[in-house]
């Protein structure tokens, strides 16, 4: 399910059963394995309820996530609202992710927990130093304060 007020951009893929809310942005090139879930309000509640109805007539509670070029997201996983997963970072099956998730970065569990770094060919990675470079395809990563950017 896809709702009106979600942008979703070109070569994404999408399988079954996932559901994509409004405020939800996901950019080129991003996989969404099966089952996973977005969710856009942190405290949802009917808004038929008369004491949340005026929260409901505006667009306030409803919080934006974006999901950047290369992302993967496996098989049934939760997207809390309002959060960032980073360019080419990997979301292992299962996971619950409640917070901003940094490019280049695997993360899985919950609460989704940073577990490594993975290469934009999804192979995973290993700094020495302040290098990695891909077994499998050959890129090559610099980490300069904890930021991870493709060098060639």
């Amino acid at each position: 399910f896809i709702e009106s007020g979600a942008n979703i951009a070109n070569n994404v893929t999408i399988k079954n059963l996932v559901t994509i809310w409004e405020g939800v942005t996901i950019e080129n090139d991003v996989f969404v394995g099966p089952n996973v879930v977005f969710t856009n309000d942190l405290r949802p509640r009917s808004p038929r309820n008369e004491c949340v109805k005026k929260r409901y007539e505006d667009k306030n509670w409803c919080l934006k996530t974006i999901v950047k070029e290369g992302a993967s997201i496996g098989a049934n996983s939760t997207i809390v609202a309002g959060i960032e997963l980073g360019s080419y970072c990997m979301i292992g099956a299962g996971s619950v992710v409640v917070k901003n998730v940094r490019p280049f970065t695997l993360v899985f569990g919950n609460p989704a927990r940073e577990r490594g770094n993975i290469c934009r060919c999804g192979n995973k990675i290993i700094f020495t130093g302040f290098e990695a470079i891909c077994s499998e395809c050959g890129s090559v990563y610099m980490k300069i304060n904890d930021v991870i950017n493709l060098k060639k």
